[in-house]
C-alpha cells in the first residue's frame, strides 16, 4: 500500500508529507526506487545496459551516471558481469542486478522487498553494504531475516497476518 501497489483499504499513510492516495503522480518516478520481490528485468540487455536505460528513464547522464553506475557496480560486486546479457546470470547477480537499477534511480525512498532473497551470502554481504550507503534515502526493506534487519534499519515493524 505504501509503494502504492494496493489500495488503502483502512487508514492513513504519508510519504514525504504527502498522503500516498494523493502523491503527485508526476513525482513519483523523481523520489522512488523499487526493488520487487521478483526480479524484474529487460532480459536481452547487458547489465552495463540495463543500468544505462534505467539511468536514461530517471534522465541521469554524463559524468553523474557513470559515477554512480561505477559505485553502485563495484559495492554489489557487478563489474565482472558488465557485458553479460541480463538472462544469462545466475539467480544471485540477477537479484543483486535489480537492486541496482533501484538504486541508480537514486531515490530519496527505496522499496526493497526481499532484496537477499535467493542470495549468497557474499552477495548477501555486498547488498547489505550498498543499502548501509544509503544515507540520503528512507529505505523501506521486508524481509524474513531478523539478523537482516537488525543489521540494517533503524527502526522495525513486525507484521504477522
Amino acid at each position: 500500500m505504501i509503494a502504492m501497489q494496493l489500495p488503502i483499504t483502512s487508514g492513513l499513510a504519508e510519504l514525504m508529507g504527502h498522503e500516498v492516495t494523493r502523491f503527485p503522480l508526476e513525482s513519483m518516478g523523481k523520489f522512488f526506487g523499487q526493488c520487487n520481490q521478483e526480479n524484474l528485468l529487460w532480459e536481452w540487455l547487458t547489465v552495463d545496459e540495463s543500468m544505462n536505460f534505467v539511468a536514461s528513464l530517471k534522465g541521469i547522464s554524463g559524468e553523474r551516471r557513470e559515477s554512480v553506475k561505477r559505485l553502485i557496480m563495484e559495492t554489489l560486486e557487478l563489474n565482472f558481469f558488465k557485458n553479460t546479457i541480463a538472462k544469462n546470470l545466475s539467480g544471485g547477480n540477477k537479484r543483486k542486478l535489480c537492486c541496482a537499477q533501484a538504486l541508480m534511480l537514486c531515490p530519496k525512498v527505496l522499496f526493497l522487498d526481499e532484496p537477499t532473497s535467493g542470495v549468497d551470502p557474499v552477495s548477501r554481504r555486498s547488498l547489505n553494504r550498498m543499502v548501509k550507503k544509503m544515507k540520503m534515502a528512507s529505505v523501506l526493506l521486508t524481509t524474513h531475516r531478523m539478523d537482516e534487519a537488525e543489521q540494517l534499519c533503524d527502526k522495525i515493524a513486525i507484521m504477522i497476518n
